[in-house]
């Protein structure tokens, strides 16, 4: 650690060593846990027995499967698309099953996979081998933003935003200033620093793709200064470039979005208002490394870098897992000891993840660390009342008031938790973590984030069958009108046509046959023609009046000649 901080130090004054604009509000430090884990490099592992694939996509949306049970698939295949952003298979093999599956989420509900066998070949399909560009240069944005969706890549940093979609809404607005996070302050996970300790130099060539699609003023590289091993190597890596490096404080989280940008550039973001609106675009270290794959090697995003660690495992490390590969294989990498029941499962940081019921739970895109925890590492504590201390509003980065929020979301107070800033909530978990009460704040934040997202659900469906009666009145009301219109012509049909013997019922009958059979105006019809139409559906009138008769007249004479 010593030799860390001289490392630190000597950084510091060097050339270029950047400092942020300003520092983060509130936050807090905790013990990073990050040494055991970066101890060893990575790890590529080795094929599971299984992969699952779940079917849910970004926020809610579902892929739409393009094979079915006994496919046989490729490595990078796709197996599952929606709005453009595909979903491939990590390997090749065959399609086992499609079936609801435990998923990496809070309900702790299953959701529709794919069921993949490997079959161990683990053999490329051929669109991926033809579909490299050795010159990024000789491509336009739109080409290149095309090939970034294809290769599925989503946000590797936790939020799981389809690059794609990012970057061609960043294209339209414009970008001032291209912010590049490898700021990974939650305790354990050291994904992005390992990454950057091995392969930044691809990662700076996935920062330099992102520069030729959106052409910023000024590119930044954001890192804590507490990584000095991995600063050395992407220093090393921004030679020649137009780069530039900045430096931040080790405190959490500065690394989410809205406060890195306030870090950086000093800009706020308003509730509801996307960073490509004020000129700023972010990627994660991670993504920026799958573009390099996707654009100069062709490969799409089938693995990922995830931290394991915990006090379940006997040696932390991080290690390239394909997509889909079940938890309890990856923990299984780093130690002979498979997971007791009492023991703790969390797919993220202890601030931020995400808590897994059953180690089967596959590994996703936002899978950036999976924590394994003994039982008494993190014993839940009893709730308390609250004592007003004030501690979670000192520590809330996004300056807001958890207290206030806390009463809103118990009482059910929907409207005031909303107005209050609930959605500008960030669920850092900060305020979990100094509340002397051991109250979960963010579990009731999620809570009513989640009954505020019904809410909004309800009223969207119900305005959709508001405009849906509307839409039926107006139909019904220009029906009602074209009837009237059509009786209003045949009326003065009427009245221009001479008199006849046949009966009014009749009559009436044979004008509004002789209007619906006519699509010349009543102003221009000639008196004439009118005449001569009338005149020959009363002719086809009479005739099938006599035809009826006449068969009437003959059902009598068969009955008595059958008797």
């Amino acid at each position: 650690m010593k030799r860390l901080i001289r490392l630190t130090r000597r950084l510091r004054g060097q050339p270029g060593y950047t400092w942020p604009i300003n520092y983060l509000t509130g936050g807090i430090t905790p013990p990073l846990h990050k040494e055991p884990a970066l101890a060893q490099p990575i790890l590529v592992a080795p094929l599971p027995s299984e992969l699952v694939l779940p079917l849910q996509a970004y926020r809610g949306d579902d892929y739409k499967a393009c094979v079915t049970v006994g496919s046989l698939v490729q490595k990078g295949q796709v197996v599952a698309n929606t709005e453009g952003l595909n979903l491939h298979a990590p390997t090749s093999g065959t399609i086992t099953a499609i079936v609801k599956r435990p998923v990496a989420h809070p309900s702790g509900l299953h959701g529709l996979s794919l069921v993949l066998t490997p079959d161990g070949l683990d053999q490329w399909h051929q669109a991926v081998i033809e579909s490299h560009c050795d010159d990024y240069h000789s491509q336009s944005p739109d080409q290149l933003i095309d090939m970034i969706r294809r290769a599925g890549i989503t946000g590797l940093g936790g939020a799981g935003f389809p690059v794609g979609r990012k970057l061609a809404l960043a294209q339209t607005t414009g970008v001032e200033t291209l912010i590049i996070n490898a700021v990974e302050c939650e305790p354990y996970i050291a994904a992005d620093e390992a990454l950057l300790q091995e392969r930044a130099e691809q990662v700076v060539i996935g920062i330099q793709i992102l520069q030729h699609i959106l052409k910023p003023r000024k590119c930044l590289v954001a890192i804590e200064d507490s990584k000095p091993i991995a600063i050395t190597h992407l220093l090393d890596a921004l030679t020649d470039t137009q780069i530039e490096p900045v430096f931040i404080p080790t405190r959490y989280p500065s690394g989410s979005e809205k406060q890195l940008i306030r870090i950086l550039t000093g800009k706020e973001l308003a509730q509801g208002q996307l960073p490509a609106q004020i000129g700023v675009h972010c990627q994660n270290v991670g993504s920026a490394y799958a573009i390099y794959h996707a654009i100069i090697l062709g490969q799409p995003l089938v693995s990922r870098i995830s931290t394991v660690t915990g006090s379940a495992t006997q040696q932390p490390r991080n290690v390239e897992l394909l997509l889909g590969t079940p938890a309890s294989e990856a923990i299984a990498l780093c130690t002979d000891k498979p997971l007791s029941l009492g023991d703790s499962l969390v797919f993220g940081g202890p601030l931020m993840g995400v808590q897994i019921h059953d180690d089967k739970t596959p590994v996703m895109q936002t899978t950036n660390c999976i924590l394994a925890s003994k039982a008494e590492t993190f014993a839940a504590e009893e709730e308390k009342d609250c004592i007003r201390c004030g501690f979670c509003a000192q520590a809330c980065p996004a300056k807001l008031l958890p207290q206030q929020l806390l009463v809103a979301c118990q009482t059910e107070q929907h409207d005031k938790a909303e107005a209050l800033g609930l959605n500008d909530c960030i669920q850092c978990g900060a305020c979990n973590y100094v509340c002397p009460s051991k109250i979960p704040l963010v579990q009731y934040y999620r809570a009513e984030k989640a009954h505020l997202i019904q809410r909004q659900k309800k009223h969207a469906r119900a305005r959709y069958w508001q405009q849906r009666f509307e839409f039926h009145q107006e139909r019904v009301s220009t029906e009602k009108a074209t009837a009237l219109d059509r009786r209003s012509r045949a009326l003065r049909i009427r009245a221009k046509a001479p008199q006849t013997a046949v009966t009014t019922d009749l009559h009436n009958d044979v004008i509004a046959t002789a209007v619906a059979a006519t699509d010349t105006p009543v102003d221009i019809m000639s008196a004439e023609q009118a005449k001569s139409d009338i005149q020959a559906a009363l002719q086809r009138a009479r005739e099938k009046k006599a035809k009826r008769q006449s068969l009437a007249a003959a059902k009598p004479q068969q009955n008595g000649d059958d008797q």
